[in-house]
């Protein structure tokens, strides 16, 4: 954490680009495509629309936020069935927040 004396961290893209983070989130687009690409290439378009419609809709947002993340988790979660790897990995990049709200609604649905 920086002091108010301090002028706050810039991270550029170049920055990004070297970063843990964004190395996983290609790595896991590449692992999608690979997967998909050549024995089921309507799943690997279908899931970079969903993910290009959530961005899009992150960049301007004018409504329920969680309720786009919700319909972006759960297309993604339809077109990744039986792929639980790749699940799981997408799973990790959402926010820790949002997966717990989802996991206390399953568990409130379920008693």
């Amino acid at each position: 954490m920086h002091s108010m004396s301090e002028p706050p961290e810039i991270i550029t893209p170049q920055d990004q680009a070297g970063s843990t983070g964004y190395q996983e989130s290609w790595s896991f687009l590449d692992d999608v495509k690979r997967r998909f690409e050549a024995t089921q290439p309507e799943v690997y378009a279908a899931f970079i629309k969903a993910l290009s419609s959530f961005y899009t809709s992150t960049q301007n947002p004018t409504g329920n936020s969680e309720a786009v993340l919700f319909e972006t988790h759960e297309t993604v979660k339809a077109l990744l069935q039986g792929h639980d790897d790749l699940l799981e990995r997408f799973e990790s990049s959402l926010p820790q927040d949002y997966l717990y709200r989802r996991h206390e609604a399953a568990a409130t649905r379920q008693s």
